[in-house]
């Protein structure tokens, strides 16, 4: 899991695992178990461990439509928020019984709505329109 997800490399040349994490390896030192940049990440900041390949995965993405189809910014921003609202830590918003219908008026009232694949009971489509509303009223504008 912890491989899959980029949090961890194993040397499978190196031998015996070394589950000593808490230093760094030395220059030149082999280690079995090393930690990735991705695995820091959720690690320093409380993330699921899926959430950092997630995150870097939706910006490659982004960086590619940008360069490959020409999306505006403001396309670029609103899938930077998809990204964001479809990460494994808002798998547990909660969505009351009958919130659907407030989230589709709120749909409503925000720049980008929702996305075909989204569904209005869900949680995270209650993220993308919680932080679209933000943005809206965030007073910079």
């Amino acid at each position: 899991m912890l491989e899959e997800s980029g949090c961890v490399l194993f040397d499978r040349g190196a031998g015996e695992v070394n589950f000593d994490l808490g230093k760094k390896a030395l220059e030149g030192e082999r280690r079995a178990l090393m930690t990735t940049t991705l695995g820091e990440a959720a690690s320093k900041y409380y993330l699921d461990y899926k959430t950092p390949k997630q995150f870097r995965d939706g910006i490659r993405s982004i960086r590619g439509a940008i360069r490959d189809e020409g999306i505006s910014q403001e396309q670029a921003i609103a899938r930077v928020l998809e990204v964001v609202a479809f990460s494994h830590e808002f798998d547990e918003l909660p969505v009351r019984h009958n919130e659907e219908n407030e989230n589709g008026e709120l749909c409503e009232d925000c720049k980008w709505g929702i996305l075909d694949t989204m569904e209005m009971d869900d949680p995270h489509t209650k993220a993308f329109l919680l932080m679209q509303v933000s943005e809206a009223n965030d007073g910079s504008d």
